[in-house]
């Protein structure tokens, strides 16, 4: 009973209060077709891939766009370098060995919006993680950080966006 009476209080809250997803203002910002283009960084050409699957993947899934195969047939552009990656050590186990990690990587974006407006911005992603019992940081382990910190990076991207006037076009 209690939780159905919380359920509608909050359901009226967020009405009446005007929320609306970030899927919505997005859509006035990016428009319905956005082309993706990522830097591909020589030193470590997997972790660019990851990103590029992580942002096509965050346009469809939370945005509700499409992706553009060309730059001429999309109404907005997103250029993503991936500028760093740092993992930093958290706690170690009782032998000395690391068995906590946090992962920062920034993304560096450069937004063009439907109406050629430019637009640039580093965002940072964190992601914490544990190591097991083996102590040792594997090449699985660290792509799978990189790309959840990746994603962080690049809601934060989408939430700085979406807060930018309505552009004209």
């Amino acid at each position: 009973m209690w939780a159905r009476l919380w359920g509608i209080c909050l359901s009226l809250l967020l009405l009446g209060c005007g929320y609306q997803p970030l899927a919505r203002y997005s859509e006035q910002q990016f428009g319905e077709r956005i082309y993706v283009d990522i830097s591909i960084n020589y030193r470590d050409p997997e972790n660019s891939v990851l990103i590029k699957d992580a942002i096509l993947r965050s346009i469809v899934q939370r945005l509700g766009a499409k992706v553009a195969i060309s730059p001429k047939e999309a109404d907005s552009q997103i250029h993503v370098t991936l500028h760093n990656v740092r993992f930093a050590s958290l706690a170690e186990n009782t032998e000395g060995f690391t068995s906590f990690y946090r992962i920062f990587v920034t993304l560096r974006f450069r937004y063009y919006d439907k109406a050629g407006k430019v637009t640039e911005m580093d965002t940072i992603g964190r992601h914490t993680f544990s190591i097991d019992t083996h102590s040792i940081l594997t090449d699985t382990r660290r792509l799978e950080a990189i790309e959840e910190a990746s994603i962080q990076a690049l809601d934060a991207f989408f939430a700085k966006i979406a807060t930018l006037p309505k552009p004209k076009g």
